[in-house]
This record gives structure tokens, sequence and C-alpha cells, in this order.
């Protein structure tokens, strides 16, 4: 699997893209594979820049 900074970069790649809602998915993704990451706890502030 990717690495927390990687799916964080993904998503934004998604959100830059005009894909939010994979953005989204990535980003929950992130958050349930990496729970204890400094990543996974800045999903909801992440999630905010694709909020529609």
């Amino acid at each position: 699997p990717l690495a927390p900074d990687r799916l964080v970069m993904s998503a934004r790649n998604y959100g830059k893209a005009g894909n939010p809602e994979q953005a989204r998915d990535v980003l929950e993704t992130l958050r349930k594979q990496y729970p204890t990451s400094a990543y996974a706890r800045d999903v909801d502030r992440y999630l905010a820049e694709f909020a529609s």
C-alpha cells in the first residue's frame, strides 16, 4: 500500500484534476489504513478542501 504522505498527494492531485469524490475516497482509505499517522489526524482538514 501507499505511504500516508503519498495518499495525501494522490488525493490532492485528484482534487486538482476535478475528481473530488476520488480524492475523498483516497483520504478515507488513509484514515482506515493509517489511523495513527499524523496525516490521518488531519484527514478532516484535507476533506474540507474537497467539500462540494
